[in-house]
């Protein structure tokens, strides 16, 4: 029997007539597509995938074409309004408000998540960004917790002190690394990123395991995941 393979590859199928995405290139739109899709994908949306990877797979000989699309789909003047973040120092892509569209909301999936944010490089530019959304997600998982009738208390006593130790991980890693950036490029940094989110995701259910097919009305300003 296989075993179920947990994917966070979904788009909502109102993507196409949203206007911040029919206003991008075909180019970008592509990239984008292939992101939100690619096999390095994880439960916290923000993964390894050098330029070499998106080139090869989308069969393209230019980079400077990838250049320009990934242009179109980050703006680091104002994040929150881009599709995607880019750190060309470590090679990391993040997708914008991916642990909207996939919730992180029980205890594994928590653990998990910080699992692989702590594999991630200090000197990722959006490290302590995703670090301050994964601690807001626990502060309210702890509210939740804290409001759930039933629990037996040394369960609750165990899970909250859990809960302390994943806030305090997620706190160290707010301050961005004042060290210089390291390129990774070696074969090994890539099998261990990606097999620690592949590893981690496999062993956990999805909230979604259909692609979402609910049509979405978002403001036109901002981008659509």
């Amino acid at each position: 029997m296989k075993s179920k393979v947990v994917s966070y590859g979904t788009i909502d199928c109102a993507i196409w007539t949203h206007p911040a995405f029919r206003n991008l290139s075909d180019d970008a739109k592509l990239v984008f597509v292939y992101l939100k899709t690619c096999k390095h994908q994880n439960m916290i949306g923000s993964f390894h995938c050098p330029d070499a990877y998106i080139v090869s797979d989308l069969g393209w000989d230019d980079f400077a074409r990838l250049k320009k699309a990934k242009a179109e789909l980050s703006r680091p003047d104002d994040p929150d309004k881009s599709f995607c973040l880019f750190c060309q120092d470590t090679q990391y892509v993040y997708l914008n408000k991916h642990l909207d569209k996939f919730p992180v909301y029980d205890i594994n999936r928590i653990k998990g998540s910080v699992n692989i944010m702590v594999e991630m490089p200090r000197v990722c530019r959006f490290t302590a960004r995703l670090a301050d959304r994964m601690i807001s997600i626990i502060l309210d998982y702890e509210v939740s917790l804290l409001n759930k009738e039933g629990m037996d208390s040394d369960k609750r006593q165990k899970v909250m002190e859990e809960i302390k130790g994943l806030q305090g991980a997620c706190e160290g890693l707010t301050t961005p690394s004042e060290q210089p950036p390291k390129t990774l490029g070696s074969n090994t940094a890539t099998a261990t990123a990606t097999a620690t989110a592949t590893a981690t995701a496999q062993n956990l259910p999805s909230p979604m395991d259909a692609i979402i097919t609910k049509q979405n009305s978002l403001p036109q300003g901002e981008p659509f995941q």
